[in-house]
């Protein structure tokens, strides 16, 4: 399961439902940045910039930033534009994973509903939990609402009622306590072997802030400091997944401080942080500890809900069986995520 908000939701999205590569992705991202982070007020237009001040709209172009995610899902994706975020074949792709390391994923990202300030979760899958009114979100309606992140782009409206979406961040800068209750909820006791990974977006500012009202300010403020926090409250409650080695938090601590989300410009900066990072030997040593931990991690397989293909199998009525040998053989096959079962010819 992928989840995020804001950025990370982007992420989400682009590697789970349209199942892009992870170089396509970062370059899509970085041509999506470029296009997008232009304001949409030149600056001699005063007046517009203090409007836009007093009612905290966006100072970015959010037509543009919706045809942009438009021509990826078309473009690079090569889906309709209209296609819709819940995936059309759940069942058979995405619900019993043979392991941690499977390239199928439930994807989700958490954006913030204007009117009521609650949570929303946009899901590409199917759970237990009711329906909602913005279930039939469209791709690009999601990707939209999890990039509305307020004083950058104006809400997104979604659904039969219009219902206005932000920025998930505002509530959820770390999503990890809300993906770890929509994994209970998707998998149930199946979450007890998940690995979970944790990506920070870097720490906290240490200058002054740009925006448009104090009080977003102020809340944007809190929310990065808040990050860190969240991440040590999961893991404390979580024990069970420190003392199995199957929780991991990445975080660039320096170099990323005074870099906005609108500076696709500083995109050298951010990969020297990043590298700066990456090289240090206790994270290599994470990184490393993680990737074992994933490859090696197993779920058991379980049948999916509704039937994809039947195979016609008539067994032989005078097979006695081997259980012995028969276990043995399930447990390779729970074990790896490719096995060659090899006999002699007429075995089969």
């Amino acid at each position: 399961m992928i989840g995020g908000t804001s950025t990370g939701g982007l992420i989400a999205i682009m590697l789970g439902r349209l199942r892009m590569s992870l170089r396509d992705c970062e370059k899509a991202y970085l041509q999506l940045s470029e296009r997008i982070f232009n304001p949409k007020r030149h600056s001699l237009h005063a007046f517009g910039k203090a409007k836009d001040f007093l009612m905290a709209n966006g100072k970015f172009d959010s037509q543009a930033l919706e045809d942009a995610i438009k021509e990826v899902v078309v473009s690079i994706a090569k889906m309709p534009e209209g296609e819709l975020l819940q995936d059309p074949e759940p069942e058979c792709k995405v619900k019993a994973p043979d392991t941690l390391a499977d390239d199928s994923y439930d994807r989700c990202v958490s954006t913030t509903r204007v009117k009521n300030s609650q949570i929303a979760v946009l899901r590409s899958y199917e759970n237990n939990l009711p329906e909602t009114l913005y279930d039939d979100c469209k791709i690009w309606e999601a990707c939209r609402a999890t990039s509305a992140a307020p004083t950058f782009f104006d809400p997104v409206k979604i659904g039969p009622y219009d219902q206005e979406f932000v920025d998930g961040g505002l509530l959820y800068n770390n999503p990890i306590q809300l993906v770890h209750r929509e994994a209970v909820a998707t998998w149930h006791n199946r979450v007890d072997g998940a690995v979970f990974i944790s990506i920070g977006t870097g720490s906290a500012p240490s200058g002054a802030f740009e925006g448009n009202l104090k009080i977003i300010i102020e809340a944007m403020k809190e929310i990065v400091t808040q990050t860190e926090r969240i991440s040590t409250e999961f893991a404390e409650s979580h024990p069970e997944l420190l003392l199995r080695n199957c929780f991991f938090r990445f975080q660039v601590f320096h170099g990323l401080e005074t870099v906005g989300l609108e500076e696709y410009k500083e995109k050298a900066k951010i990969a020297d942080a990043t590298q700066s990072y990456l090289d240090i030997w206790e994270t290599k040593k994470k990184v490393e500890d993680c990737v074992e931990k994933v490859c090696a991690t197993t779920w058991p397989v379980s049948p999916p809900r509704t039937t994809c293909f039947v195979v016609p199998f008539e067994r032989d009525s005078k097979f006695i069986g081997r259980n012995d040998i028969i276990t043995q053989i399930g447990r390779k096959f729970e074990a790896q995520r490719r096995v060659a079962l090899a006999g002699i010819g007429g075995v089969g």
